[in-house]
């Protein structure tokens, strides 16, 4: 299977879907005492509003993504990672 068609079944079936109230987003979550795994998936248009939270650590699977984090603007795409500070802002 390729990452490309999509999460596998059984992160969807077994996972809690997230309720996001913005649209263009949809997520499962795996939540522990102290983590929380949020697999997401994101339309083309999707723009999230500026937001903050505690250290944000993600991986681009598919497609790209560009964040604006602390005021610095950047493109990731499959393979690549950002970490996003505790209190940052992330636009």
């Amino acid at each position: 299977m390729n990452i490309s068609e999509g999460f596998p079944d059984v992160i969807r079936q077994s996972f809690p879907k997230v309720n996001i109230p913005l649209p263009g987003i949809l997520g499962n979550l795996l939540q522990g005492g102290n983590c929380q795994l949020m697999f997401s998936e994101f339309n083309e248009d999707f723009h999230a509003p500026d937001h903050q939270h505690k250290v944000h650590w993600g991986l681009i699977l598919t497609g790209e993504a560009t964040m604006t984090i602390n005021g610095e603007t950047r493109t990731y795409g499959p393979g690549e990672y950002y970490i996003v500070p505790g209190g940052a802002v992330r636009q």
